[in-house]
C-alpha cells in the first residue's frame, strides 16, 4: 500500500515538472528558421507530442545554427518523456547538453527526471545533486530538492528525505516559503508528511500535513486525506480514520482512480477487523469485489472475505466466497488453487462433524489435481492424506504424504507433509523411516 503512494507521487511530481517554456513570439516571425521553430514549440504548447517531436528533429536538422536550436532539443525531448519514451529523451538530453548554455539547469533536471522513470536512481541523483549546487538559483531548484527527495522516498531512504526537506532553514523550507501555494512546495511537504510518518514520528507527520492546504488538485488531495487517515488510526482514533476515509471515497470516485479506491477499502476493512467488527468487514470487502474494479482488487476482495470467514470459523461461507472468486473469468489462471483451499475447509468441516463434507473435500481435490503447477498438485496430494485416513486406509495416506513431499518441493508447506508422513511412519513402528524423513526436511 505504501509502495503505491509512493509510485502516485512520483507520477505526480513528474507530471507537475512539464512547465515547457517554447518563448512563442507575439509578432509574425521573421525567417523561414523561425517559423519553423513557432510551429514546433506550438505543437509541443498543445500536447501533440508525437507532432512535437517529428517538427522539433527536423528543426534541430535543419537548422543547427539557430539561436532556438538548445531549446528546441530539450523540448524534443520534454516531447519523448511524455509520451513515455524515457531512454529516447535522455540520449537526446545527452546529445545537446554541450551547447545547453543558459539552459544548463533544465538539461541537469530533465535528465535527472528521465532516469528517475528509468529507475535508474543513482545517476538521477548525481544529476539533481549537481542541479542544487551548481544552480542554486534556478526556477528548477525546488522542482529538482523534491524530485530528489522523491527518489530517496522510492528507495525507501525516509531518514534522507527528512534530512533533505525539514530543516527549517534547508533550502526546500527556504524555497517553498517563497513558492508555497506551487504544485511543487505542496508535493515536498506531502512527501516529508509520508517520511515522518514513515519513520514513525507521527506527532510531526500531523504537524506537516497540518500546514499543507487543501486543494482543487483531487489526486493530491486524496492522498494528503489518505496519510491523514493513517496519522488518525496510529493515533488511536480509528473513527476519526473511518469518517476521513470516507471522504475520500468520495474523491476516489470523483477522480476515477481505482487503485486508491480499492486501497480505502482494504484500510477501512483494516479498521473493523481490528474492531473484532467482522460484519462491517466484510462489507468492505464486498465494496472491494464490485464489477467495477479491475480483476487484481477483485480477487484480493474475495480472498481477504475468504480469509476473515475462515478464521470467525465460518467455513461453509469461506467456501462460497472462493465458488463465487472462481467464476470470474480473470481468476480462470488460478482455479486449481482455490478447489485446493475449497478442499482444506471442506476436511476442517468434516472434523466438525459435517455430513457429506468428507466427500466433498475428495471431490474438490480431484477438481484441483487437475491443475498443471506441481506445488498445487503436492498440496492435493498432502489433503488427499488426510481423506486416506479419515476413510481408514494408513498406508494411502503415507503414500500420498510421500508423494506430496517430492511435489512441493521448498514450498512453505513440505515441512508440515515430511512431519505428518513421519507421524503416520512412527505409528506403524517405522522409526527408521520416519527419522530420515524428518531429517529431509
Amino acid at each position: 500500500m505504501r509502495g503505491l503512494l509512493l509510485i502516485i507521487a512520483l507520477a505526480q511530481a513528474a507530471n507537475a515538472a512539464v512547465t515547457g517554456d517554447v518563448r512563442l513570439r507575439t509578432h509574425p516571425p521573421s525567417s523561414s528558421s523561425e517559423r519553423a521553430y513557432q510551429a514546433a514549440a506550438r505543437a509541443f504548447q498543445a500536447g501533440h507530442w508525437a507532432t512535437a517531436d517529428r517538427w522539433l528533429e527536423e528543426f534541430v536538422r535543419l537548422h543547427p545554427e539557430s539561436t532556438h536550436r538548445s531549446r528546441a532539443v530539450l523540448l524534443r525531448a520534454q516531447a519523448l518523456y511524455q509520451s513515455g519514451e524515457f531512454a529516447k529523451a535522455a540520449t537526446q538530453i545527452s546529445k545537446g547538453e554541450n551547447a545547453a548554455a543558459e539552459l544548463a539547469d533544465a538539461y541537469l533536471y530533465w535528465k535527472a527526471e528521465c532516469r528517475i522513470r528509468l529507475e535508474q536512481f543513482e545517476a538521477a541523483s548525481a544529476h539533481l545533486r549537481e542541479l542544487l549546487r551548481e544552480h542554486p538559483e534556478s526556477p528548477h531548484a525546488l522542482a529538482g530538492m523534491v524530485a530528489l527527495a522523491t527518489v530517496s522516498a522510492r528507495k525507501k531512504e525516509w531518514g534522507e528525505v527528512v534530512q533533505l526537506l525539514r530543516p527549517t532553514e534547508g533550502k526546500f523550507k527556504l524555497l517553498a516559503k517563497l513558492r508555497a501555494h506551487s504544485s511543487w512546495a505542496q508535493e515536498g511537504r506531502l512527501l516529508l508528511a509520508q517520511a515522518l510518518y514513515e519513520e514513525g514520528d507521527w506527532n510531526a507527520a500531523a504537524e506537516e500535513l497540518g500546514v499543507l492546504p487543501a486543494t482543487t488538485d483531487l489526486r493530491r488531495e486524496w492522498r494528503r486525506l489518505f496519510l491523514l487517515a493513517q496519522i488518525e488510526n496510529q493515533a488511536g482514533k480509528p473513527e476519526d480514520a473511518l469518517r476521513t476515509t470516507a471522504r475520500i471515497s468520495k474523491l476516489a470516485r470523483q477522480t476515477g482512480q481505482t487503485n486508491q479506491l480499492a486501497q480505502v477499502y482494504c484500510f477501512r476493512a483494516g479498521l473493523h477487523e481490528a474492531a473484532n467488527n467482522a460484519a462491517a468487514a466484510l462489507r468492505e470487502y464486498a465494496q472491494l469485489q464490485s464489477a467495477t474494479l479491475p480483476g487484481i482488487h477483485r480477487h484480493e476482495g474475495f480472498l481477504r472475505a475468504a480469509r476473515l470467514q475462515f478464521k470467525q470459523g465460518n467455513f461453509s461461507e469461506a467456501i462460497a466466497t472462493l465458488d463465487e472468486l472462481a467464476k470470474l473469468n480473470s481468476a480462470a489462471h488460478f482455479a486449481g488453487m482455490l478447489h485446493c483451499l475449497a478442499g482444506e475447509l471442506e476436511w476442517l468441516r468434516h472434523q466438525r462433524g459435517h455430513t457429506g463434507a468428507l466427500a466433498n473435500a475428495r471431490s474438490r481435490f480431484a477438481l484441483a489435481e487437475q491443475s498443471t503447477e506441481a506445488a498445487i498438485r503436492g498440496r492435493v496430494r498432502w489433503g488427499n492424506g488426510w481423506c486416506h485416513l479419515a476413510g481408514g486406509n494408513a498406508q494411502s495416506a503415507r503414500d500420498a504424504w510421500g508423494e506430496s513431499i517430492e511435489l512441493l518441493g521448498e514450498s512453505a508447506l513440505a515441512p508440515w507433509a515430511r512431519m505428518q508422513l513421519a507421524q503416520a511412519q512412527a505409528r506403524q513402528g517405522q522409526h527408521e523411516l520416519a527419522r530420515a524423513a524428518l531429517q529431509d526436511e
